[in-house]
């Protein structure tokens, strides 16, 4: 699979500066913006929202059962 990118710093990119290219030629992750310190954030955001939805199905949960009871 191919995919298009600008191999010029332009915005929007000239039509003479676009190539097509595969993943394997462009796998420098510091050079597309992967960072450690990315890494990190993205990965506590997606931990992040996944605990805060268990948190809020169980309150629910637990409030659902309380006004079941009454």
């Amino acid at each position: 699979m191919r995919y298009l990118v600008c191999t010029v710093d332009a915005n929007p990119c000239p039509p003479e500066s676009v190539q097509a290219v595969t993943f394997a030629e462009t796998i420098d992750l510091p050079g597309m913006g992967v960072t450690p310190q990315t890494f990190v954030k993205v990965y506590s955001m997606g931990f992040g929202a996944v605990l805060t939805a268990f948190i809020v199905g169980y309150v629910l949960g637990i409030a659902l059962g309380l006004i079941r009871k009454a």
